[in-house]
C-alpha cells in the first residue's frame, strides 16, 4: 500500500494493535523512497516565526535555543526549522520540524524532532512513522547538504566559521527524536508498548535510533524558553 495511504489510515487510528500493524508496513515502505537531492534549496538563514499555539509555538523556542540537553550525556544541535527535503516522483515536500545533529559520547549523528502538542496530537506511532520517513530521506540527502553549508553565506555559517557540521557525522546510524508536550505525553500511554515494538524496527529496518521525550511540564505558550528545559525521555 502507498505510504501516504498508511499514513492516512495510522492518523485515525484508535486501537495500538491494528495501529502497529499499520505502522510496520509504513516503515518497510520507507526503505523503497528515494530523495530528490537536486531539487530546491536548502535556506540554512531561514529564521522562525512566532508561530501559533501548540506544536508551531515549540519549534519556534526550541530552534532559538540551538543546543538542547538531552537525559544522559547526549544534547540536540538545531540547525534549521521546518528543513524541506523533496522525494523522488513526488510533488511537494516533506518538512521536517527540527534538522540537526544529536551527539552523545564520541558519535554525532543525523537527527530529527518531529514536536507534538496537546491531547488532541497525532498518536505516537504516527510520529514516529512521519519522523522516519523525513530523516530517511535527509540520510540520503547527506552530501547534498554538506555542499549546500559550504556553499552558505557567511552569515548563515555564523558561529561555525569555516568549520562544517554535517561532514564527521555518522554514516552507519541515524536519531529520530519525538518530542512532546506534557499534555501529549500523558495521552499517549497506552501506545508505548506499540512504540516500542515500533523502535525496533526502525533500529533494524533503517538504521535509526529512536527515543521519546517530553518537554518541561511546566511550558506552555508565553513561558520563557529556558521554561522548555529540561526535556526528559519517557521512552
Amino acid at each position: 500500500m502507498d505510504l501516504d495511504l498508511l499514513l492516512s489510515e495510522l492518523k485515525k487510528n484508535k486501537d495500538p494493535g491494528t495501529g502497529l500493524g499499520i505502522a510496520s508496513q509504513a516503515v518497510n515502505g520507507i526503505n523503497e523512497l528515494v530523495v530528490d537531492a537536486g531539487r530546491g534549496k536548502f535556506p540554512w538563514s531561514r529564521i522562525p516565526g512566532k508561530g501559533t499555539k501548540g506544536e508551531l509555538w515549540y519549534r519556534n523556542r526550541l530552534y532559538w535555543l540551538k543546543t538542547i540537553p538531552l537525559d544522559g550525556d547526549g544534547c540536540f544541535i538545531a540547525l534549521h526549522s521546518e528543513s524541506p527535503v523533496y522525494q523522488k516522483n513526488k510533488k511537494g515536500r516533506w518538512p521536517a520540524d527540527l534538522f540537526g545533529l544529536f551527539h552523545e559520547r564520541q558519535t554525532t549523528m543525523l537527527c530529527v524532532i518531529e514536536l507534538k502538542a496537546g491531547t488532541a496530537g497525532d498518536n505516537v506511532l504516527y510520529a514516529i512513522v512521519e519522523g522516519a520517513r523525513n530523516l530517511h530521506l535527509l540520510r540520503q540527502a547527506h552530501p547534498a547538504l554538506v555542499k549546500s553549508w559550504v556553499a552558505a553565506g557567511k552569515a548563515d555559517r555564523n558561529a561555525w566559521g569555516k568549520g562544517n557540521p554535517l561532514a564527521e557525522v555518522s554514516k552507519k546510524r541515524t536519531k529520530l527524536i519525538i518530542l512532546g508536550d506534557w499534555a501529549w505525553i500523558k495521552a499517549q500511554g497506552k501506545w508505548k508498548g506499540a512504540a516500542k515494538t515500533l523502535r525496533g524496527l526502525l533500529a533494524n529496518s533503517l538504521k535509526q535510533d529512536l527515543s521519546i521525550h517530553c518537554l518541561n511540564k511546566n511550558a506552555k505558550p508565553a513561558s520563557k524558553p529556558h521554561a522548555l528545559l529540561p526535556v526528559w525521555r519517557r521512552l
